[in-house]
């Protein structure tokens, strides 16, 4: 595609830059450096010259080709120099260039105690970022006489974008609510084991879209028992979402359902062969706002996930525990006491989740970082 700095989304983005004063700086579709402003300047000197983002790319041994591959893929790319501040960029696409945004500095070595704060400093890359998207696809949906596949491409990246935000707002809803005692305990009647059979059969085809094989194993007999499926759902998810997302070649999914303890107890193991988890990182893992990826993007998911998990299971009277080999793969286990069915509970047998069956489920919004959540 190519860059067309007289469009109006262009110059709207560099009006925008230059009154806020926050640092960006503008790409064509080589990657070279058609506009900055001074605060970009100021966290990397490097961007006065045209080809300064090139200079980026060959320090970190990257080509312009596997740059635009994982913009295309995933919306974003992540660069970081030694001793400079790390940037995103993000595509234009109506202007066929690139927006390079600066992230925010790290708060200090340890990522745990002040999570909610770096939280709050996310706003000013990642969601930004994600905002940039929206109203530029926006933007090019409403030109007339656009090609086709340009503008299906335009719609991706906003809904893509849309979900992330959609997502992130959830989790910290639901986490928000969950530690200060406003989503108590719901229990409903349940055939416990043909719910989460179905539960599974709704995963499976998402994992496949993930080309990560998904098996699952519970009890052949029935066991009606009194639950709070949606916390048990939301602590699935979370789990499930994270052996997706931290996916390698080979990696796949086993989940096995069993009895314990003379039957009052349900245990659910959920084990991938996926990256796994650095022995330094463990310890920290059920902390809110902790987020952890193998490239050091420390805002790239909003550190809610396994908390929500912890939460959840906390709430139902259960327990998660989580072992992990880093490069290997990680295994949880979660455990709830089951209760007996109440009288005056409704009886849902044969139940699928109505929030499992649209394109607002959690489950798509907890994979919307891997499966495209894209408009057929």
């Amino acid at each position: 595609m190519e860059f067309h700095a007289s469009d109006s989304f262009y110059n709207q983005i560099v009006e925008l830059y230059t009154r806020c004063g926050l640092p960006a700086a503008v790409l064509d579709e080589a990657f070279l450096v058609v506009w900055k402003n001074d605060a970009a300047l100021s966290c990397c000197p490097l961007l006065a010259a045209p080809d300064g983002v090139l200079l980026l790319f060959k320090e970190q041994d990257l080509s312009t080709e596997k740059a635009q591959e994982e913009i295309q893929a995933t919306g974003r790319l992540s660069l970081e120099t030694s001793g400079m501040s790390r940037f995103i960029l993000t595509s234009l696409p109506q202007c066929g260039g690139y927006l390079i945004l600066p992230e925010q500095q790290d708060l200090g070595t340890s990522r745990s105690p002040k999570g909610a704060a770096r939280m709050l400093c996310a706003f000013d890359s990642r969601y930004r970022m994600e905002l940039s998207t929206i109203f530029s696809s926006l933007h090019l949906a409403a030109q007339e006489g656009q090609n086709t596949s340009v503008l299906q491409a335009s719609l991706n990246a906003a809904n893509t974008s849309t979900y992330r935000l959609f997502r992130d707002c959830e989790w910290i809803s639901y986490y928000t609510r969950l530690a200060g005692g406003m989503f108590p305990l719901q229990e409903q009647e349940v055939e416990l084991f043909q719910f989460l059979r179905e539960f599974f059969e709704e995963c499976a085809p998402l994992l496949e879209q993930a080309e990560i094989p998904f098996e699952y194993t519970l009890p052949s007999f029935s066991m009606v028992v009194s639950c709070d499926v949606k916390k048990l759902s939301l602590a699935l998810i979370n789990l499930l979402s994270n052996s997706i997302r931290f996916t390698r070649p080979g990696n796949w999914v086993q989940v096995k359902v069993s009895l314990q303890k003379e039957n009052t107890l349900v245990s659910i193991q959920i084990r991938d062969h996926g990256r796994g988890i650095p022995n330094e990182v463990m310890p920290h893992i059920f902390e809110p706002y902790y987020s952890y990826h193998q490239d050091e993007d420390p805002f790239l998911t909003s550190g809610l996930g396994l908390a929500i998990v912890k939460a959840c299971m906390g709430v139902m009277g259960g327990s998660v525990s989580l072992a992990s080999s880093f490069g290997q793969g990680t295994s949880a286990l979660l455990s709830s006491p089951l209760h007996p069915p109440k009288e005056d509970f409704f009886q849902l047998r044969g139940f699928t989740p109505d929030y499992l069956g649209d394109m607002g489920t959690f489950l798509r919004l907890a994979l919307c970082d891997v499966v495209s959540p894209n408009f057929p």
